[in-house]
This record gives C-alpha cells, structure tokens and sequence, in this order.
C-alpha cells in the first residue's frame, strides 16, 4: 500500500482512539508541517555506455512535506516513553543535467539528466524524553525508529538542442531514459521540543505545540528499468539517499 492512501487512513485512526483527559499519558494525534533538505547520489550502470559508469551526485534534493501523525505516551515520574507513527506527502526533488560529448559526428555536446524525487515518507518510532519546567508542560525528546519513503528516480537524455535545460518529458518514449519507483526503507533518528498549554484545550482535550528535527537515511535504493526507444537498453542504477527535516507539529492530547 503507498504512503499517500495510509495518510487518508491515518485519521480515522485518531477518531477511534479512547478519549483520556491526561496531562501527558495517554492517546494523541496531530498534523505537521516543515521543510527538509536531502543528499542523493545516482550511480549509474547502463549496457553499453561507459560514461555513465561514474556516479554523480545530487547536492540539493530539497522541498516541502506536511502529514499527519498519531501516537501514545506514558510517564513515569517525570521520564516520557511513546510510540508515534507518522505520514508525510512530500515534494522533495532535484535534476541534475550534465554534457556529454557526442560520439556521433553531429558537433554537438548531447545532455543526459538524472532527477531523484521523495514522494511521500513515514516512520514508526520510539520517544523518549523529560518533562520539565514548573508546571511540567514542557517536553525535551529523542526519537529513533524505522523509516520508509516512496522513491522516483530517472535517468536518460535531455534535448541537446535547448542546451540541456529542457527535459524529454516522453521518458522512455524518446531518446534513451529509464525510470522507476520503489518503496524504500531505511531509520530515522532526531530530538523535538514539546510545550502543552493548560488553557488551550479542544472539547477534553490539552493543544500542545512543538519543533522537531529529524534525519532520514535509505541507503541504496535499487532501481531495474529498460528503455523503450529504437535501441532499448536495460538499466541499473543505485540512489544513495538521506534527508534532514525540520518541522512545526501540533498535536491533540485526548
């Protein structure tokens, strides 16, 4: 199942979660929005064609992503321990366009271009943190736990003509390109701040306002495609992927 339908899932969850009136233990759901900036790397293997042997590299894979979460937490003292799973629809992404010199006599430089984009991405993890402060309605937290993305990579000729700043949209229809997707998963690990306002409540439920940063890594994602030109080639190619996030969360303590 894609991330994108569990994120229309999501609030029916939090619909049928028991209502506690609790300062800190017990059922909460929330939205979040924020920004994140990833590292990327395409190491390229295609038959036939040596220059794409090097891998090269994406620098700026960046974007927006806004969700939904839920979880559970219990105190003890004034030690936290929760369970939180959270979706985001994402629009990370980047193309890169280098020059290749044409082997055809043509005396021009053919282009080729490689984008990496995050559709969508989620985790399943672990809280553990410090209630502080005088009337202990602020948190301190760290976070760790299994992450998973929903992954788009390309690959294959820009048009020489506009210079290499216009991309073939027809990938895979003209001029060699491959492209896939695949699920990915990887960990994630972060720190957030948490502050509950006593006043601020929506019917028995206590409002709370937070900032969260997070890093996401995926490893090698693993891409297998064939091109659907006059000359169809099979491809293979890895993406190297992290992210760091940094995000506004408020949630609903029930």
């Amino acid at each position: 199942m894609k991330l994108k339908q569990l994120i229309l899932l999501m609030p029916f969850c939090i619909l049928a979660a028991p209502l506690k009136a609790q300062d800190w233990d017990g059922w909460h759901g929330g939205l979040h929005i924020g920004g994140a900036e990833a590292n990327g790397e395409h190491d390229i293997k295609e038959d036939g064609l040596e220059f794409l042997d090097e891998p090269v590299g994406l620098d700026d894979i960046s974007g927006g992503l806004g969700g939904i979460r839920i979880g559970y937490d219990w105190t003890k003292n004034q030690t936290l321990f929760g369970i939180e799973a959270e979706i985001s629809s994402t629009d990370i992404n980047d193309r890169f366009t280098n020059d290749v010199v044409s082997t055809g006599g043509g005396g021009f430089n053919d282009f080729d271009f490689y984008e990496t984009s995050i559709e969508s991405m989620g985790s399943i993890r672990g809280r553990i943190g410090r209630v502080v402060g005088k009337e202990q309605r602020t948190l301190i937290y760290g976070l760790g736990g299994l992450a998973i993305a929903d992954v788009n990579a390309k690959n294959g000729d820009a048009d020489p003509r506009s210079g290499g700043g216009s991309v073939r949209p027809d990938c895979g229809v003209s001029g060699g390109c491959a492209e896939g997707d695949e699920t990915a998963f990887g960990f994630t690990i972060g720190a957030g701040v948490e502050h509950q306002f006593k006043d601020l409540k929506i019917g028995r439920g206590a409002l709370s306002l937070g900032l969260e940063y997070a890093y996401y890594d995926f490893g090698e994602v693993e891409f297998k495609t064939r091109t659907d030109d006059l000359t169809p080639a099979d491809h293979e190619f890895d993406v190297d992927l992290s992210a760091h996030t940094l995000q506004a969360v408020i949630r609903l303590r029930f």
